[in-house]
């Protein structure tokens, strides 16, 4: 999916617990003063649906973490700007609070400019809710 400056990703990944099968959609809804791009952009979406009871890479294992990635496709540079991320809200089946207390985990190295809100957390019955106001990625140290 393409995502230009101003514009807005809205992701929800979420578990089906009756089938098991996992759901990832999403809504871009471009801005008004979209760049690199025709006027009258609209709003479109899409998503997928898999089941990691039959993923080979999973082995039957529950998933354990939650990514915010950037991927640069074919050779790609950091050359667009900050990506931030707004209202992250994490729920896991489980009482233990930690995973959310520490707050985000930087993966694939230190060289990277980024910012994140508190985490704050709530617990009702056996599931933990983790909320992140405001995650920021600047982009690597090297960035063009």
């Amino acid at each position: 999916m393409r995502v230009h400056p101003g514009d807005s990703l809205t992701n929800i990944f979420a578990l089906d617990v009756p089938s098991g099968k996992w759901y990832d959609n999403y809504l871009v809804t471009p801005s008004p003063a979209g760049v690199d791009r025709e006027d009258g952009a609209v709003p479109y979406g899409g998503g997928f649906t898999f089941d990691p009871r039959v993923d080979a890479a999973l082995k039957h294992k529950p998933l354990t973490s939650t990514l915010m990635t950037i991927e640069l496709q074919e050779r790609g540079k950091w050359n667009f700007g900050t990506v931030e991320w707004r209202n992250i809200l994490v729920e896991a089946n489980t009482t233990e609070t930690k995973w959310c207390e520490d707050g985000p985990v930087l993966a694939g190295g230190q060289g990277f400019k980024r910012s994140c809100s508190m985490p704050t957390w709530h617990t009702v019955g056996s599931t933990t809710t983790c909320h992140i106001a405001q995650m920021i990625f600047e982009g690597p140290d090297d960035a063009e």
